[in-house]
């Protein structure tokens, strides 16, 4: 027993030491109740990394650092980051998504509406006609009701809706082409512009797509970035992955990128807004939907006035320190970057309780393209 409390009291006092959560302000990578295994370390962290700090307030706060030393960081409108005036790289992300929808846990009923379409309320997968003539008819097409919103799935299943709507998102899905011929199309809209996937399937003999920019001003539409793919048919269902962040646009097929490109946002200005954030649509033959999944970027309220009302340069030894759930976080936007000597050290597990039992996501984790299961 002294052996053990010896160790216990070596290791709080030279290795780590564990932290009580007590606000939803990291949810829902740290949520109230967890206790977080602190490894102390004051070292400059990497982007992303979840640290512990103290001397802001009453108690160590736990947040996710978003700007190092010597970097200029700005939040935008939009709630996005720019770091030295440019949007943080795609691939490797720094920055963890966070899922919103997960039809294998909440069903399509009632996040999602699909005329003449098969299936209850409660079902897994729907199936879609395949009768009407465009794929595009908004009365034929499989429509996501609710958007892209800055809340989170539970771990129930349950959806916490959040309050401020969110740009940049990432939808998986399994698709089954029932039939020998047909057309399907995609679309993930942002504000006025929308990213549609076009693949005209032939069963037997390669298949052809195409990933484009479309934006809608009253009844024309215009088209911009485009890129053509080959893809073939599959034996049963293919999982398809379409991603907007940060101006980038990529489509994959099977794991495999088949397409991408960049673009402006100043477009937005001057077209219509109002498309749904995701649809699915096809004509020609039937097309089984399964399993959905909807991710959303890291997103930043405007509260606060550091980096909010005018870009911060950090000092050689300061940090920049967001919580995940923006708008329920008081942060460096509120008190300013953080000296790296008040760092405690990086956030590792999470320990207690036993539900939660797991490492605390940090830069690149958990990202992948939606396939796994």
């Amino acid at each position: 027993m002294a052996a053990t409390l010896l160790v216990v009291v070596v290791f709080q006092a030279f290795v780590g030491g564990v932290y009580p959560v007590g606000s939803s302000s990291m949810a829902p990578t740290l949520r109230p109740g967890d206790h977080v295994l602190v490894l102390y370390d004051t070292s400059v962290p990497e982007r992303g990394e979840v640290v512990v700090v103290q001397g802001v307030g009453p108690d160590p706060l736990v947040k996710r650092v978003v700007a190092l030393p010597n970097e200029e960081l700005a939040i935008t409108s939009g709630g996005d980051l720019l770091v030295d005036r440019a949007y943080l790289p795609l691939d490797p992300r720094a920055l963890p998504q966070v899922l919103i929808l997960d039809t294998d846990r909440t069903g399509f009923d009632p996040h999602f509406s699909w005329p003449g379409a098969e299936g209850g309320a409660d079902s897994m997968e729907v199936v879609l006609d395949g009768q009407a003539e465009d794929p595009r008819d908004p009365e034929a097409v499989l429509v996501l009701k609710n958007g892209v919103h800055d809340g989170y799935l539970e771990a129930s299943g349950q959806v916490r809706f959040g309050q401020c709507a969110v740009g940049d998102a990432r939808v998986s899905v399994h698709l089954n082409f029932l039939g020998k011929q047909g057309r399907a199309v995609l679309r993930l809209s942002d504000q006025g512009d929308i990213f549609e996937v076009e693949l005209d399937w032939q069963g037997g003999s390669p298949s052809a797509g195409s990933l484009r920019r479309v934006t809608i001003k009253g009844d024309q539409q215009e088209f911009h970035e485009s890129e053509a793919f080959e893809w073939a048919m599959p034996e049963g269902a293919l999982c398809l992955t379409l991603a907007n962040f940060d101006n980038r646009v990529a489509l994959l097929i099977d794991s495999q990128q088949v397409a991408h490109f960049e673009y402006s946002k100043t477009s937005r200005q001057q077209v219509d807004a109002g498309a749904p954030r995701f649809s699915i649509g096809v004509s020609g033959a039937p097309l089984r939907v399964g399993r959905l999944r909807i991710w959303r970027d890291l997103h930043y309220t405007s509260r606060g006035r550091f980096a909010v009302d005018h870009a911060v340069r950090l000092e050689p030894d300061e940090l920049f320190l967001l919580g995940d759930n923006s708008d329920h976080s008081t942060d460096s936007r509120e008190y300013g970057s953080v000296k790296i000597e008040r760092m405690i050290g990086r956030a590792a597990w999470i320990i207690w309780p036993p539900s939660r039992f797991g490492r605390v996501s940090g830069p690149g984790e958990g990202l992948g393209d939606g396939c796994q299961h």
